[in-house]
Formats: structure tokens, C-alpha cells, sequence
């Protein structure tokens, strides 16, 4: 008896501190064998992605992939299941470096989507994360979609990428889609979409009936669409009771092409709601031929509510074909619109209905941004933004950051108690040299 409950205390154990969910270790090289094999064993990796992913039953799953190049296609993440996609690894997968250009998913033929979610159990949840992976659209092949996301009658899904790169797909980068009561979150971090979205939306977020949450950070959304694309790059579109709610920092939305759309379009519709948080942003140099707003577009119709709130942002030097503003804003006379702007530079706007519109503490002039849109010396957002500040509470007062503690680069920011001296836009000011790139990071297993 005894033995019986110390067996039964230590498998409590377990379960509270976690390590009865320890993932189950898959392992993927281009030399590896596919043919009767379960992928679990590290000097014996299976060959393809797809055959790891059908040996895949235990909720939570870790897909270990060797450098290299891998075409694959229509990879599903069921109800119930936690797969992580993990780049980088050498050939014995004894150290792994994250840099995504190591390991390249290319997409195969006769499939729509290259990873998708379809999610409709109620209280069922799955989960996909992509991390050091390079995900890209071979010239031939039927996929046009990397990553689709779809959650219904009370399903969750969830996507997180990490130091991720996603290229060449002509309609959605990502799509994503609550409906039904279904929720779903996306995190995306440290990760770039370029040259996608050449016939749809590159980065496609909504709800309807559902809740779609979004969280990017040190993103860059470059050079995506065509001047014949009708389509924005960036979409936050909620209708029927949808509610969305999207965070943006350290992002930069900048050299995206578009026909007669917006590369920012953020609308809500019927009895819905959107709520966008952005800080330290930089949204430049897209160009739309479409007659209004060709930076950002808001529109509320029937009884929907939507409130954007942009802090160290800048909105500056995108360009249309028409002389317009950056900035446009249309609200019906039961919807309602609220856009407030702190410590950022904004190009001008256009406003149809009676939005609430205010503007505190805004840097006037030229950001003065380089190619890779950092900024260049003597620009007006150089120690122009705000850092945090000192909330009284009781007898005490306490320190909330605003800006985030690091750049797009990893630079430092102005550290902890400062108020005023953070930069404004996604870069963070470094006298030459600064990285051209995200660094790679190495880590020992």
C-alpha cells in the first residue's frame, strides 16, 4: 500500500511541475529514411517532414529538423495535438543555430496550404509553432498559402513563429479565421514576410462570431504585392460579433505594393470589434493607386466599435498614385471610431463621420529613414519618443514601460526609469555599423 501511494505522490508530482507533458522528439534530415521508420531516433531521422508529422499522437510533439532543403506539403495539425517545427540542427542534432536561411520548407505540388489548421471540437485545442525555418513557394506546385488557420464551434487554435522567414506565396502568408465561438491566438516574433501576396492578402486576420487575437513583434512586412494586386497586405477584419484584438511592436510595414487596397486595412463590420495597440512602429514607403488612405485604412460601419492606439509610431512617406492622405478614417452614424496617437510622426489624414480623433506630444519633419528604414542622423525621432512612466499607487509609485526594452536589431533602448529619450519608429539610433540583419542565434543541446 505503501509503494501504491508513493507511486500515485510522484505521478502527481509530475503533472504539477510539468514533466508528464514532456514533448515526444521527432527528428527529420534530407539523408534520412522514411520507409519503416517512427522518426524518434536522433541517428536514424526519417527523410521528410510529412512522414515525422503522420507518426505524430501525443498532444505535444517536437519535429527536430536538420539543415537543408525540404519540399512538402499539406501538413495538418489535428484537434488536439502541439507540434513544434524547430529549424537549424546539424546532421547528428547535437547543436542547433536559429538562423531560418539554414532550413527551407519549399512547397510541393497538388496541396492548397503548406501547414493548416481546421479546428471545429468544441473545447479541442491545437497548437503550431515554426521556429528557424525559411518557408517558401517553389515557382511551380499548386500551393499558394503557407500557413491557414481556422477555428469554429468553440475550437481553439493557436500559431506562434519564431525567427521564421516566409517568401514567395501569392495569396496568403498567413490566413487565419475564428468563427462560431472559435478562438484562435497568433504570436509571431523576430520574423519577416516578403515578395508574398502577389494575388490576395499576405497577412489575413478576422473573426466573425469568434476572437482572433494577434501579437507581432520585431516583424518585417517588406516588398509584398504588385501594383496590379487589388488586394492590402495587412488585414484586420472583424464582422457579425467577431472581436480582434491586435498588438503591434517593433514592426515595420514598409516597401508593400498594392492596386486599388490599402497596405493596412483595418475594418470592422455588423455588431463587431477591433482593438489595435501599436508602439514603436514603422509604416513607410508603401504605395497604393487606390484614391484614398494609402498608409492606413479604418472603417466602422452599422454598430461596430473599433479603437486604434499608436504610440512611438511612425506613419510617414507612403504614396499613391492619387494626391490623398496617409491616414484615412470612414465611421458610419451608429459605429463607432476612436484613433489616438502619442510621440509618433504621422503623415497627414482624411476623416469621413465624426471619428474621435487626437494627436498628443507629435514629431513634425521627415523621419529621415535609410533603405533598410533606420534611421539616419539628425532625424526628429531620434530620442523623441517616450519611454515609460511613474504611476503613483498609494505611497508608492511604480515604473510602467511603454517603449520595448530592445529595437528591431536587438539594440538596447533606454533602460529601466527613464521617461523620455526612446526613439520613435522600430529602430532604435546606433552610429554605423548596425546589423543588416536579425542575429543568428546559436544554442548548444
Amino acid at each position: 500500500m505503501r509503494i501504491l501511494l508513493f507511486t500515485f505522490s510522484v505521478f502527481l508530482l509530475l503533472q504539477q511541475t510539468g514533466f508528464a507533458d514532456v514533448p515526444i522528439n521527432y527528428y527529420v534530415s534530407s539523408g534520412g529514411i522514411d520507409a519503416n521508420n517512427t522518426c524518434t531516433n536522433s541517428a536514424v531521422p526519417c527523410r521528410s517532414i510529412q512522414t515525422a508529422l503522420k507518426q505524430v499522437t501525443h498532444t505535444k510533439s517536437l519535429v527536430n529538423i536538420a539543415r537543408g532543403a525540404y519540399t512538402e506539403g499539406d501538413m495538418e495539425i489535428k484537434a488536439g495535438q502541439n507540434v513544434t517545427f524547430v529549424g537549424g540542427w546539424n546532421n547528428d542534432f547535437s547543436e542547433q543555430t536559429c538562423n531560418p536561411a539554414g532550413t527551407t520548407i519549399r512547397t510541393g505540388k497538388h496541396y492548397y496550404d503548406l501547414f493548416w489548421i481546421s479546428n471545429q471540437d468544441n473545447g479541442q485545442r491545437a497548437d503550431l509553432t515554426i521556429k528557424c525555418l525559411t518557408l517558401k513557394k517553389l515557382s511551380s506546385g499548386d500551393i499558394t498559402t503557407a500557413v491557414d488557420i481556422y477555428a469554429g464551434s468553440g475550437g481553439e487554435s493557436n500559431l506562434t513563429m519564431d525567427h521564421t522567414r516566409i517568401t514567395g506565396f501569392p495569396d496568403y502568408a498567413i490566413n487565419t479565421y475564428a468563427v462560431d465561438n472559435g478562438i484562435i491566438s497568433t504570436k509571431v516574433n523576430h520574423t519577416t514576410f516578403d515578395h508574398n501576396g502577389s494575388n490576395n492578402y499576405t497577412i489575413y486576420i478576422s473573426a466573425s462570431d469568434g476572437e482572433n487575437t494577434l501579437h507581432m513583434d520585431h516583424v518585417s512586412i517588406i516588398r509584398n504585392g504588385t501594383a496590379q494586386n487589388n488586394w492590402p497586405t495587412l488585414v484586420v477584419y472583424s464582422f457579425a460579433s467577431g472581436t480582434i484584438n491586435a498588438f503591434l511592436r517593433n514592426t515595420i510595414l514598409a516597401d508593400n505594393q498594392t492596386g486599388n487596397a490599402n497596405p493596412f486595412d483595418i475594418v470592422a463590420q455588423n455588431s463587431s470589434h477591433i482593438s489595435l495597440t501599436a508602439i514603436n512602429d514603422t509604416i513607410t514607403d508603401n504605395f497604393s493607386s487606390r484614391w484614398r488612405g494609402y498608409g492606413i485604412e479604418s472603417m466602422v460601419t452599422n454598430s461596430a466599435t473599433m479603437r486604434i492606439d499608436l504610440k512611438n509610431t511612425i506613419l510617414y512617406g507612403n504614396h499613391g498614385s492619387a494626391q490623398d492622405k496617409e491616414l484615412y478614417f470612414q465611421q458610419s452614424e451608429t459605429a463607432t471610431l476612436t484613433f489616438s496617437a502619442d510621440y509618433s510622426i504621422l503623415g497627414t489624414h482624411n476623416i469621413l463621420g465624426s471619428v474621435s480623433y487626437s494627436s498628443t506630444h507629435e514629431i513634425h519633419g521627415d523621419p529621415l529613414l535609410n533603405s533598410t528604414y533606420h534611421l539616419q542622423k539628425g532625424s526628429p525621432a531620434i530620442d523623441a519618443g517616450l519611454c515609460g512612466e511613474w504611476i503613483k499607487n498609494g505611497w508608492f509609485y511604480l515604473y510602467k514601460r511603454i517603449a520595448p526594452d530592445d529595437d528591431i536589431d536587438g539594440d538596447n533602448r533606454p533602460g529601466f526609469g527613464k521617461i523620455l529619450g526612446c526613439d520613435i519608429g522600430a529602430d532604435e539610433f546606433k552610429p554605423f555599423p548596425w546589423p543588416m540583419f536579425l542575429p543568428a542565434i546559436t544554442g548548444h543541446h
